[in-house]
């Protein structure tokens, strides 16, 4: 679950840290669900946990994939909105820093491709959806046969592959 949040031409980033990166990576606030929690409290609960700021949630802006080794990650962005500043909590070891960048500047700062491309495309830029950064962009009136068409073989196959493995562990 992310959130977009703009203000004067720019967006809300935060900076997080992951075990298998030496530096932080940049992204827009939000994160994991937890179990049992529905996307619009993870949304509001992420957001403050990371700047601070209790949030409105508006439409879904996207929805981006992606694997980790065998897990099958779905990224559902909202627009939202929020008064006030956006401040870092203290102690947080995951959140690390965050920062208003100008959309133009967007992909020095996001540079994970399912991160930044399904972000610079929603926000106009052209680019599509790819087998490293599949998305659907739900306010360009992407569908999902147009999505599935276009992904490579070896994309539906690790569709297929991941499919299986829950099967067998159904």
């Amino acid at each position: 679950m992310t959130g977009l949040l703009e203000r004067d031409g720019a967006v809300l980033l935060v900076a997080s840290r992951y075990p298998n990166h030496t530096e932080p990576l940049w992204n827009l606030p939000g994160g994991r669900q937890r179990d049992g929690e529905l996307f619009d409290a993870a949304l509001r609960r992420e957001f403050l946990e990371e700047t601070s700021l209790t949030i409105e949630i508006g439409p879904m802006c996207y929805v981006a994939e992606s694997y980790d080794r065998n897990t099958h990650f779905f990224v559902c962005c909202f627009s939202v909105f929020a008064r006030g500043d956006a401040v870092l909590p203290a102690g947080d070891a995951h959140a690390v820093a965050l920062t208003w960048v100008p959309r133009a500047e967007i992909a020095t700062y996001v540079t994970v491709p399912v991160v930044r491309d399904p972000l610079l495309a929603h926000l106009g830029a052209s680019i599509t959806a790819t087998e490293e950064a599949p998305f659907l962009d739900f306010t360009r009136a992407a569908d999902y046969a147009s999505y599935e068409a276009g992904l490579s073989a070896k994309g539906r196959k690790n569709r297929r592959r991941h499919m299986r493995r829950l099967a067998e562990r159904g």
